[in-house]
């Protein structure tokens, strides 16, 4: 077997009926793609090392999201499509698509300590609460 394997979808046939130990998987092997838009990300920011190495470990995955307001690199889905991100300078917004509106809610030094702390996600949802609220 060859190519690419994201996923498979069996439709209208229970699960129960099939017997799981006849699948032949010897040959799949998984392969880890490299995130080349964070490494890139990180080269252009103006993070101190401490901050690149914190962010890498934290965020090990993003990708840019170019806006009329500017370029934002993802960190996390929020809700309903609503996305967590920060630019290149290390402020933090939410991303919401419905009314199209792009908050900030945190600075550079603000959004590392959240990271440090592994409270950003949980401190967003509060936030982001609060503007879903008030849009």
């Amino acid at each position: 077997m060859s190519g690419y394997l994201g996923g498979f979808n069996v439709e209208s046939i229970e699960f129960s009926d099939f017997d799981f130990t006849k699948f032949d998987i010897s040959e799949i092997n998984e392969k880890h793609f490299e995130n080349k838009e964070l490494k890139d990300f990180l080269k252009q920011s103006n993070f101190n090392s401490n901050e690149k190495e914190e962010f890498e470990q934290k965020i090990n995955h993003t990708y840019s999201i170019k806006l009329q307001d500017g370029i934002f690199f993802y960190i996390d889905n929020i809700e309903n499509g609503d996305v967590l991100a920060v630019d290149i300078a290390g402020n933090c917004y939410l991303l919401i698509h419905d009314p199209y509106k792009v908050i900030k809610i945190y600075n550079k030094e603000e959004f590392f300590s959240k990271l440090k702390a592994n409270s950003l996600v949980k401190d967003t949802i509060e936030k982001y609460d609060y503007y879903s609220q008030n849009i």
